[in-house]
């Protein structure tokens, strides 16, 4: 990674729909970004005004990107966040400000939260066996946060994703581009049964296709015997 690469791009994200009109949601998103001061940010892909909007930003390919047309509003504040060079610059911003940290696969693996003789958390143990004292603990561990507090299970859980990753050749590359293809969603609120979404081709040629709605969760009973987790 070097200090040119870009860690975040503002290529838009299009919100479609086979509908005729615009779902409620997009139109109220609309209506509120007009609202507290962002107005022409929220491009409806049918509307002539909004499309001179997007030639004029350099965004006129993002709108109508797929070979069937489809209804849809372009936030053009949005776009894509490069996960992995993201990761590698906080890592990289919060080494520099001072942070320590244990990256080792035992030393650096939490295996509980310690509590003091109150109940409060003290700090953690890690497989090495090794307990380590703070004045603050945070766990930040996303949808594996009950394995460590069971009592959030339910508020934070897994779940299966199910994706399509393509390897496109390289002549079209260009046609997926982020300076030619938004990320995107359909029928994004739809319900629990629907829902894609998907991003521009990587620099590696990769294009990623998801589904949004109801997905596999694989429940295993927590350490208090009750709550369960979902991997």
């Amino acid at each position: 990674m070097a200090t040119g690469d870009n860690i975040w791009i503002n290529n838009g994200d299009l919100s479609c729909t086979d509908e005729k009109t615009l779902p409620p949601f997009e139109r109220a998103t609309i209506e509120s970004m007009e609202q507290y001061g962002y107005p022409d940010t929220q491009l409806v892909n049918n509307n002539p005004q909004y499309l001179r909007l997007a030639k004029k930003k350099g965004l006129a390919p993002h709108m109508q990107p797929f070979a069937k047309k489809l209804l849809g509003v372009l936030d053009t504040t949005g776009g894509i966040t490069l996960a992995d060079k993201a990761c590698r610059f906080s890592l990289h911003k919060a080494k520099r400000l001072g942070v320590q940290f244990v990256l080792d696969q035992t030393a650096g693996k939490v295996i509980s939260i310690v509590q003091d003789s109150a109940g409060r958390a003290s700090g953690i143990s890690t497989v090495d066996g090794k307990t380590h004292q703070a004045a603050l603990t945070i766990a930040a561990c996303g949808g594996w946060t009950p394995s460590l507090i069971p009592e959030l299970d339910g508020c934070a859980e897994t779940t299966a994703r199910c994706v399509v990753i393509f390897k496109l050749p390289e002549d079209l590359r260009e046609r997926f581009s982020p300076s030619r293809f938004p990320a995107w969603s359909f029928k994004i609120t739809d319900g629990a049964e629907t829902g894609l979404y998907g991003f521009p081709v990587d620099e590696n040629g990769l294009l990623k296709i998801g589904y949004r709605g109801t997905k596999y969760t694989n429940p295993k009973v927590q350490s208090d015997g009750h709550s369960e987790l979902f991997l």
